[in-house]
């Protein structure tokens, strides 16, 4: 069962974009680390460079709940974009190394 999650910084001083951004960005985090605990085999250095990506933009999200500034959205929209593409192509290449 997912947690709720609670924005704990201010929304009124959040673009729409920014709202978008930050919900997308907490989905993409819960859905990746979902699918790849369900990965088994892996390559450590592939789940090691997730682990990381997650990290990243689990840090990054939390930096714009404290400080909404345009600098912390440009670092947010680049985390979630590492993460989206290495997700990806990390979780598409292990689900084709399992159906072997």
């Amino acid at each position: 069962m997912m947690e709720k999650r609670v924005f704990r910084g201010s929304t009124e001083a959040l673009s729409d974009e920014q709202k978008v951004l930050i919900v997308n960005g907490w989905a993409l985090l819960d859905k990746t680390r979902e699918r790849a605990a369900k990965v088994r085999g892996m390559d450590m250095t592939w789940r090691l460079q997730l682990r990381s990506d997650c990290k990243a933009l689990e840090k990054a999200l939390r930096e714009m709940e404290k400080s909404p500034s345009e600098k912390n959205f440009e670092r947010l929209q680049k985390a979630f974009t590492v993460l989206r593409t290495s997700a990806q192509h990390i979780l598409s290449a292990s689900d084709e190394e399992e159906s072997w």
